[in-house]
């Protein structure tokens, strides 16, 4: 029970005990014993209830201007955040066609030289891969056990250069291997074009995501994803952002680097995991992999000249070095069309279905059959059909207009 509670039982109830005045010691000495022991707790408790009050308001007033500060702040990241993405979106747009060799090596092609022709949707290519010697079955299966074996012919195949000639203008596919002597055409689809492994230039500086090849749907997600929960530290010109998703015993950090006085350009694409107090291993950071990107500026456009993902240990996942002819230009749609793949005459042209199949030797669509046929001897049952269909609608309709008759209508 507080004080004043004890107080208010012990005592005679005073009507106008709220508004004696002590700030006269003089009045305040005539009262009796029990009143200024009254008046004196009255005081204290009032006093420690002023106190409580001043903290919770200063308190309120603490919390209320850590907002109103951090709220913009928070307002000022997330546009730097949109210019910084913005800015990276517009230069890359920049870059429109282009003429290039590219010199590099990925898991998905090994180590290959590229001649590359784009206007920014459709692409025209010659690449030539390196293949390693090869000793070994040229399969694998499964045995009773679930476990990998190699299956098939035995190979013993030397370093070799597989050279193919593809081109795609979003709605055909054209490919043509020499080493088999053939070249298909098939519908072009995102599943198609995904196969190729052809890295767009315009992605530089990003480490893509799986089925992630569009740069503005690369920057745009990243923007999106990000915003929420990335810092941004500036060091000059150089803007890094640091994305942070939480996990139980680690922090996954991915982190970018734009360089905003040389064409938003990325420059580093990092990603660590943090181990948490909790974990087996606080405080420890494992780098998971650092991608690194060297650009110059041409006719006014800022380029990838160098494009580097490697692992902690020094292992390179994906490296491409490309000289440029020229950007820019206005380029023939013809160079897109499998007539510019400039094949021999001994090279056997096989058009493909949907399905993958080869449908005839020259590039011609398939001809479409005859529609099918409806049976008439179920022709009847459609008209029954329709015509059970109607009295129903019918017969609603009238009897909603008998029940709105009035009942004494003729």
């Amino acid at each position: 029970m507080s004080q004043a509670r004890q107080l208010i039982c012990t005592l005679e109830p005073v009507p106008s005990m709220s508004f004696v005045r002590v700030d006269s010691n003089e009045r305040f000495s005539r009262r009796p014993r029990c009143w200024r022991r009254f008046l004196e707790k009255s005081v204290k408790l009032s006093t420690h209830m002023s106190t409580l009050s001043a903290r919770s308001l200063s308190w309120c007033l603490v919390g209320l201007f850590l907002l109103l500060t951090a709220a913009p702040a928070l307002a000022d990241e997330e546009e730097e955040m949109r210019y910084l993405f913005a800015g990276m979106l517009q230069e890359r747009t920049k870059l429109k066609s282009w003429s290039c060799a590219i010199t590099g090596q990925d898991i998905e092609n090994g180590s290959f030289d590229m001649k590359l022709l784009s206007n920014g949707d459709s692409v025209r290519f010659t690449r030539i891969q390196h293949l390693p010697a090869f000793d070994g079955k040229a399969s694998r299966g499964v045995d009773a056990k679930g476990h990998l074996i190699e299956v098939g012919e035995v190979l013993h195949l030397p370093k070799r250069d597989e050279v193919s000639h593809v081109c795609d203008n979003k709605q055909t596919t054209a490919a043509w291997y020499e080493s088999n002597g053939k070249a298909t055409t098939s519908k072009s689809t995102p599943a198609g074009r995904e196969i190729m492994h052809l890295w767009d230039p315009r992605t530089a500086g990003i480490r893509l995501g799986a089925h992630e090849a569009d740069y503005q749907e690369a920057i745009n997600k990243r923007l999106k994803v990000w915003r929420e929960a990335a810092k941004i530290e500036h060091k000059g010109a150089l803007w890094t952002v640091t994305f942070t998703k939480p996990y139980e015993f680690q922090d996954a950090h991915l982190s970018l680097t734009i360089d905003t006085e040389h064409g938003f350009t990325p420059v580093v694409y990092r990603a660590d995991m943090f181990w948490k107090a909790n974990s087996k291993f606080p405080g420890k950071t494992d780098v998971q992999y650092v991608v690194t990107t060297e650009w110059k500026q041409l006719d006014g456009v800022w380029v990838p000249i160098r494009h580097r993902e490697a692992r902690p240990d020094g292992a390179v996942v994906r490296e491409y070095n490309v000289s440029w002819d020229w950007i820019n230009k206005e380029i023939d749609d013809k160079e897109f069309t499998v007539d510019a793949l400039g094949l021999p005459g001994n090279v056997e042209q096989i058009a493909m279905d949907e399905k993958g199949v080869g449908i005839s030797k020259d590039f011609l669509p398939a001809v479409a059959g005859p529609p099918p046929v409806q049976p008439q001897g179920i022709a009847w049952i459609r008209w029954v059909g329709y015509s059970i269909g109607f009295l129903l609608i019918a017969a609603a309709l009238v009897s909603f207009r008998l029940r709105r008759r009035p009942k004494n209508s003729v």
